[in-house]
């Protein structure tokens, strides 16, 4: 609550405004008054000044308590409005509350005032703190949704029934694609058109394991999913859903392919390869080489191919190689290398 609280108050009775001042002081409210008797100085003080607490007549000789309140309630809803009134009837009394009024205090009975201004103040600092708490999760919410939305693997959350519950942009427009529709459907539905879950669901199996799970998934166009659940559980450790991430690994799958591909084929070669790094150090020999040479693999990983030298070629010849090589170009050849034996 704040040191200071400014208070406005419409009060056509001097005399009253003073007494309702005095009430006030008397009862430790640490406040500051503006007094006006006009609706003109009523908009003026909400207009030029910071203004925490309302208090108004209910009958002012040319206005309306009610009047007042609707134009507070219109323009400045989120400042409490006490009526502080000499005549103010029950219907009256119950129409001001369900306009808007916070409270009613009447002026014969001054004695409840400063525990209706402490309450009400009470009351605003718990919804300002709710407010402010609501809006820094809100701020929170944003920028988990922001760095969600920018990663291009698929994020979902399911509950524990497996109806996704959040999911971001990259998922999202996967179920556009694929079945267009709300959140608020299983995944089996939205992604592989099927009235079940999917055998090997890790989102099924990661609920039942309460363990992340991870499997390779094919989709019913033929692409291939890395998926990955981890569960999510509460504050006292119950299990509340689970988080799944996909990765598209289709392409990386067509390539593992080819270099399997090329494995074989360098291992089936009828001819000696050998591969070296930059460095001229040699990270592969093919079977093909080892019978040419003698040497095992693990004999000749890490050594130079100067080890298969047989003497017969010139430094110069070999320079010329390595610099053809180190250059990107290609170099064509021949040696005639020593075996192990000699």
């Amino acid at each position: 609550m704040k040191d200071i609280i400014s208070i406005l108050h419409i009060e056509d009775e001097v005399y009253d405004a003073e007494l309702i001042k005095q009430t006030l002081a008397k009862g430790g409210i640490n406040c500051t008054i503006h007094h006006v008797e006009t609706l003109e100085e009523f908009e003026k003080v909400l207009s030029d000044n910071e203004t925490d607490l309302i208090l108004s007549d209910y009958k002012l000789p040319s206005l309306n308590g009610i009047d007042i309140l609707n134009f507070a309630r219109s323009n400045y809803p989120e400042i409490p409005f006490i009526f502080v009134s000499g005549t103010i009837g029950e219907e009256a009394a119950i129409e001001s509350l369900l306009k808007g009024a916070t409270d009613y205090v009447l002026k014969d009975k001054l004695s409840r005032l400063v525990p209706a201004v402490n309450r009400t103040l009470r009351e605003l600092e718990e919804r300002l703190n709710r407010e402010k708490a609501e809006k820094a999760l809100q701020e929170v919410e944003k920028e988990k949704t922001v760095i969600l939305d920018s990663v291009t693997e698929l994020v979902v959350y399911h509950d524990l029934d497996l109806t996704i519950k959040w999911a971001n942009k990259a998922a999202l427009n996967e179920i556009k694609k694929s079945k267009p529709g709300t959140v608020n459907k299983g995944c089996y539905l939205q992604l592989f058109q099927k009235v079940d879950c999917i055998d090997n669901c890790p989102v099924k199996d990661s609920i039942k394991s309460g363990k992340t799970e991870q499997a390779e998934i094919s989709s019913p166009d033929g692409r291939t999913w890395i998926v990955t659940a981890q569960p999510t559980r509460d504050s006292d450790n119950k299990l509340i859903g689970v988080v799944e991430t996909a990765l598209e690994i289709t392409e990386r799958k067509k390539a593992d392919e080819q270099l399997r591909k090329l494995s074989r084929a360098v291992e089936q070669s009828p001819v000696s390869i050998v591969i070296t790094d930059t460095d001229g150090l040699i990270e592969y020999a093919n079977p093909k080489s080892s019978a040419a040479t003698g040497y095992k693999p693990e004999e000749v990983i890490g050594q130079n191919p100067r080890i298969f030298k047989s003497g017969e070629l010139t430094k110069s010849y070999y320079k010329k190689m390595w610099e053809t090589l180190k250059s990107g170009k290609e170099w064509i050849g021949e040696f005639h290398n020593r075996k192990k034996n000699g």
